[in-house]
């Protein structure tokens, strides 16, 4: 037996111990083929741009030769294995150099590389592989940037529910994207308790409309910030309903000639300053006499030291535009800053509101002469701050 038949014998006993039984006949028939058999079949396979098979076949054929007849077959062999080693050269090539935009997160062009190895289709798939969960692993995070990209939009709209909604499947996703999720979300949660403070202070100055809307933002969410949001909402929306049921019952009391109790109930819609205020203070306008006694009203409580009903007699005097605002401004002034001190001077609104108060009174009357004896020093001192 020549060297050659050894050779190919030699394959078939490895293949056969490795094998199947029928991968064991297939293998020893074709160790069996002559050399122009598999020489044809070589020229076939590379004719279909199968080159790995056709070197391999050329390269056997080759062997099978005798030392005298080897060179033709061996120029194809040559040829052959040439295509072999490009066309394996340029899988790694495209493979690395996918693997490099896949790791830079340039996800096209990975992909464009990935279908380039897939059409070379070598009979090892290993960079096919690799190449394409490196593609499928950076469209995934793209995908994932997207999506909190998405979410903070939404979030920065105050669109809380939409942000949630996109946030939640990447926290349940978990790894970096869970994080930055976890992140926007605690973001999103401190905005929604931001936008109902900002509510709560809309509410006290009488801007329901204003509150509302941010609440209705953060109710469309769900979780804690969402619960005090949709009580709050509540809340005014219980309020409007009582000024709305205090107004019909005070121009009913207008029409029996009732304008005393008329006038406490549209007091403290005006106080309020809300959205019913207009209305309540045109009510107050038509009841005849009813600035001068608000005024009188607003003093008497003021000496008597009920201080908050003091500020509402004096609020609706102002609102039916008495003569005598000059005094109403002076006194409401005092009054406010006088709440502002008994309450540790914790609230600063009632603060600003008697600065406002004296800072008008003195732009509107500057010969006003201020009654300083009916005030405290601090009182005193505040209103010479006013400017």
């Amino acid at each position: 037996m020549n060297s050659s038949k050894k050779n190919s014998w030699r394959v078939v006993a490895r293949l056969c111990a490795l094998g199947t039984l029928a991968g064991c006949l297939v293998a020893r028939a074709f160790a069996q083929q002559s050399s122009d058999e598999l020489f044809g079949r070589a020229v076939e396979l590379f004719g279909q741009g199968k080159y790995e098979d056709a070197c391999d076949l050329m390269t056997q054929a080759a062997e099978k030769r005798p030392s005298d007849q080897k060179h033709d077959y061996q120029k194809f062999q040559r040829q052959y294995c040439l295509q072999k080693k490009l066309l394996l050269d340029n899988e790694k090539k495209y493979f690395d150099e996918g693997m490099q935009f896949a790791g830079t997160g340039n996800c096209d062009d990975a992909r464009q590389d990935y279908e380039r190895i897939n059409k070379i289709f070598t009979k090892d798939s290993k960079y096919r592989n690799q190449l394409s969960g490196a593609v499928s692993e950076c469209e995934n995070k793209r995908s994932d940037r997207a999506m909190l990209e998405r979410a903070a939009t939404e979030l920065n709209g105050y669109k809380f529910a939409e942000a949630r909604a996109i946030l939640t499947p990447l926290i349940q996703k978990g790894g970096a994207t869970g994080v930055e999720a976890q992140k926007q979300i605690a973001t999103l949660e401190q905005t929604e308790r931001s936008r109902t403070q900002e509510a709560k202070e809309f509410f006290a100055q009488g801007k329901d409309d204003d509150a509302r809307a941010r609440l209705v933002q953060v109710g469309a969410d769900r979780g804690q910030p969402s619960n005090d949001a949709q009580s709050l909402l509540a809340q005014i929306n219980q309020v409007e309903a009582n000024e709305r049921k205090s107004l019909d019952q005070a121009a009913a009391l207008v029409k029996q000639g009732k304008n005393s109790e008329a006038q406490s109930l549209l007091a403290q819609i005006i106080a309020r300053k809300g959205p019913l205020s207009v209305k309540a203070g045109s009510l107050l306008k038509q009841v005849a006499g009813a600035g001068e006694e608000f005024l009188r009203a607003g003093l008497k409580a003021y000496f008597h030291g009920n201080l908050e009903d003091a500020e509402n007699k004096l609020t609706a005097y102002l609102n039916v535009s008495g003569k005598h605002d000059g005094l109403a401004y002076f006194f409401r002034g005092a009054t406010r800053a006088s709440r502002y001190f008994l309450s540790g001077e914790s609230d600063v609104h009632l603060k600003n509101d008697a600065v406002e108060d004296f800072r008008t009174l003195k732009q509107r009357h500057r010969d006003f002469h201020v009654p300083s004896e009916y005030l405290s020093p601090k009182v005193f001192s505040l209103y010479q701050s006013a400017s």
